[in-house]
């Protein structure tokens, strides 16, 4: 299973003959899905920046893969990846950490450019397809 970070949605929305979206497109490891927390974050950069030119784009999108929500499986492995953090003195973004921890939860690999954060959370496996 796949599940796309913030980055990877705007990316392949904005590129739709890109790495990112060839990589969504080609992608044969489970499901491609993303999560709700994702989802709030897009809808924000949208508002935050006046890219309303995007919604419809990023509306359909969303409406071709399964938005998911954050449920009590995610919180033994958001418990353990907050402390980890904490305990090394290292930082996270909220949403972040949560998205990390529902891909654990599920076994998922995030598609993100923000490896920095990510890497983060112990045993996330992590993809980064963006070519900067």
């Amino acid at each position: 299973m796949l599940l796309l970070d913030t980055n990877a949605i705007t990316d392949a929305v904005r590129d739709v003959d890109g790495p990112v979206m060839a990589g969504i497109r080609n992608w044969r490891d489970g499901k491609v899905v993303t999560n709700i927390i994702v989802v709030c974050e897009v809808y924000f950069g949208i508002e935050k920046n006046g890219a309303f030119r995007l919604r419809p784009a990023i509306e359909r999108f969303l409406d071709a893969i399964d938005v998911l929500n954050i449920d009590k499986a995610v919180v033994p492995f958001y418990s353990k990846a907050r402390l980890h953090v904490e305990r090394n003195g290292l930082t996270i973004g909220p949403n972040d950490l949560l998205i990390g921890s529902q891909a654990l939860a599920m076994g998922a690999t995030v598609l993100t450019a923000n490896t920095r954060e990510f890497s983060r959370i112990p045993d996330l496996k992590i993809e980064n397809w963006r070519v900067d």
